[in-house]
């Protein structure tokens, strides 16, 4: 089963509800600066049961919606939508 679509939502909460596994899309977003720079990777969501750093890398998403990584790569991710949308700390 996955959430590519092919599941309507209501079957969807329903694994989830029922803790079935679910597959879901890797939840990555990559931001390139114009010019070469560090690499940095900052990954939100790692327990399911703590949401700031959900939080954090959305509202960093907002705030690169308007304002352009300079340089370098920025790479914003959620560890562990499983879990955060059964707000428990790890998923399974």
């Amino acid at each position: 089963m996955n959430r590519s679509g092919l599941l309507p939502d209501f079957l969807f909460y329903l694994q989830l509800f029922m803790k079935q596994p679910i597959e879901i899309a890797p939840h990555v977003s990559q931001y390139q600066g114009s010019e070469a720079g560090p690499s940095v990777t900052i990954l939100g969501g790692v327990h399911g049961n703590e949401i700031t750093g959900v939080e954090v890398i959305e509202s960093l998403k907002s705030l690169l919606a308007h304002n352009a990584v300079q340089k370098g790569t920025l790479n914003l991710g959620i560890g562990n939508w499983a879990a955060y949308l059964r707000w428990e700390k790890i998923s399974g």
